[in-house]
Parts: C-alpha cells; sequence; structure tokens
C-alpha cells in the first residue's frame, strides 16, 4: 500500500471510525470548567493555563471541548443592525476642541442626524459656558 493508505488504514479502525479522544476526563472537565467561568478566554488562553499545569492539550482539542461548555450566543439583533435600523432616529453629540491659524484653543459643539448625515446644529466659541453648551 502506498504510505498514505497505511496511515490511513492504521488511523481507523473495523468499524471505519476515528480513535477515540486521548484526552482525559478529568483535562475535559477543566477545560469545560474554564471556558464557563472565564467567557473572555479563548483556546490559546486555556492552552496556555493547562501548560501551566503541565497539560499538554492542542487547541483544537480545546475549542472542541469549550464549544459543549458554552451556551450558543443570542441570537437577537447585533448592535450594527440596530444602528441600520433606526438610524433615521439617531441623533449624536459631540463637544471637540480644535485650533486656529494662530493655534488658539476654539471649542465646538456639533449635533448630526445618523439617517442623512447631516448637521443639525453646531457652535464655535473660545470659552465655553454651561449655558453656551445648553
Amino acid at each position: 500500500m502506498a504510505p498514505r493508505r497505511v496511515s490511513t488504514a492504521l488511523a481507523l479502525d473495523e468499524s471505519n471510525e476515528a480513535p477515540a479522544s486521548r484526552v482525559s476526563a478529568a483535562t475535559v472537565d477543566l477545560i469545560q470548567r474554564m471556558a464557563r467561568e472565564n467567557r473572555l478566554w479563548g483556546a490559546e488562553r486555556i492552552r496556555s493555563e493547562l501548560l501551566k499545569l503541565a497539560i499538554r492539550v492542542s487547541k483544537r482539542t480545546i475549542q472542541k471541548h469549550m464549544r459543549c461548555a458554552r451556551p450558543p450566543r443570542r441570537s437577537g439583533q447585533t448592535w450594527a443592525t440596530f444602528l441600520r435600523n433606526h438610524a433615521d432616529d439617531i441623533w449624536a453629540c459631540d463637544f471637540l476642541q480644535t485650533y486656529d491659524a494662530l493655534f488658539r484653543a476654539i471649542f465646538v459643539f456639533v449635533i448630526i442626524e445618523h439617517g442623512s448625515r447631516r448637521i443639525v446644529q453646531s457652535a464655535v466659541t473660545r470659552s465655553p459656558t454651561t449655558a453656551w453648551a445648553a
């Protein structure tokens, strides 16, 4: 047989199924616990923490067991979709500082409508006060 066929034949048993995972049940439990308790950790971070405990597991194996531990993401609307759906009703304001040609500070207050990207209101001053910003 060709080398590729031999290696494939050795990897599969009589039932043509892949061999069982060589990761112990305790390690799988630890991976799933770390994934549940540390939602922001990815497979690389969990792998590095396991290496500190002298447990060597591949990134792919960790990803496989993380999927079982974490519930699926919410199927609700994303932030980008929300903004796209409501852009006509959303206004944003910004208060910024810039400089003129003589390097003197100028304060600018701008209100913009997201849907049309039109500036609704703007104001400029050298010395902002509470009354000016209101």
